[in-house]
């Protein structure tokens, strides 16, 4: 069996902000040799590519072209293809520190997880820095969801954060994103606020509106107002639906409503959901330190 599925969409990727298309290429070949284990590459180059990136491509695998219609659906036919046993879906203008990937793969061998990420150094084009919390590897049976921005469609209880640096992505100018996506997320927020009547639908719906408000499209506090009421809403239909418990007890917790988070975790706790117990340490400690201010709930 394979251990390990490299999936990579390509599209005019000859030259990106992080450089020739060959030297992505020769870090897959670094990060396949350091982690020891058996791999396959699946690259499909998008057939509305008009540059060299076929033709580079071919010097490292056997590139297919594809019809883009949508990242989520693209990732989630990659997925559909991947035999190995876990999935690694890197992007051409990212810089990865191969020896930290390559650890991350290792460590992944016998882990019952469907998600794996890792930090991520995010370099801006103005200046300075970040983190941000970047998904690593994937289990074939995983799915991406969304239009304007794509997650894994997994539950919290299901992820493993892995204190490391995975790589330096240089973003573009961020009101252009916001711009380019505007569309997409009107029509995404369109379908968010219909009514649902099953929990599941309700707590993706909740996770959408987070993602939404981080990248500034709505405010936060409209987006909280949604996420507490998706969540209860799911909460109401299943009170056995343990990560909305999970997940609205780390909402609070985000918002520093410290009662109202140890009570929802308290509730989690007693139908017998374990990751309800990260999340009540989670809010004693913060409670212990001024204010709780950057913990992340993870």
């Amino acid at each position: 069996m394979t251990d390990l599925s490299i999936a990579c969409l390509l599209y005019n990727a000859e030259r990106t902000r992080a450089g020739d298309l060959s030297f992505f290429f020769e870090q897959l070949k670094e990060i396949e040799r350091k982690s020891e284990c058996s791999t396959e590459r699946i690259v499909w180059v998008d057939n509305k590519t008009t540059d060299n990136t076929a033709e580079i491509a071919r010097d490292y695998c056997e590139p297919e072209s594809f019809d883009f219609n949508g990242f989520a659906d693209a990732k989630n036919r990659l997925l559909e293809r991947a035999k190995g046993g876990w999935v690694f879906i890197p992007e051409p203008d990212m810089r990865y520190d191969t020896d930290a990937v390559a650890d991350i793969i290792k460590g992944a061998k016998g882990k019952d997880f469907k998600c794996i990420e890792a930090w991520q150094k995010i370099k801006h084009y103005r200046g300075g820095e970040e983190d941000n919390l970047y998904t690593t590897l994937m289990k074939p049976s995983a799915r991406f969801y969304g239009e304007a921005f794509v997650i894994p469609k997994v539950f919290p209880h299901e992820e493993c954060a892995i204190d490391c640096f995975v790589g330096t992505h240089h973003m573009e100018a961020f009101s252009k994103r916001v711009e380019q996506r505007r569309p997409l997320v009107k029509k995404e927020l369109e379908e968010l606020a219909l009514v649902k009547d099953d929990p599941e639908e309700n707590y993706w719906a909740a996770k959408r509106y987070f993602e939404i408000a981080s990248a500034g499209f709505i405010s936060g506090n409209e987006a909280s107002d949604r996420i507490c009421s998706l969540l209860t809403d799911a909460i109401r239909l299943d009170p056995s639906f343990g990560p909305a418990y999970y997940e609205l007890a780390a909402h609070y917790l985000l918002c520093q409503g410290y009662p109202q988070a140890l009570r929802i975790a308290s509730q989690g706790i007693e139908k017998g959901y374990e990751p309800c117990k990260s999340v009540m340490n989670s809010i004693l400690r913060s409670m212990q330190s001024e204010g709780g201010a950057g913990i992340r709930i993870l």
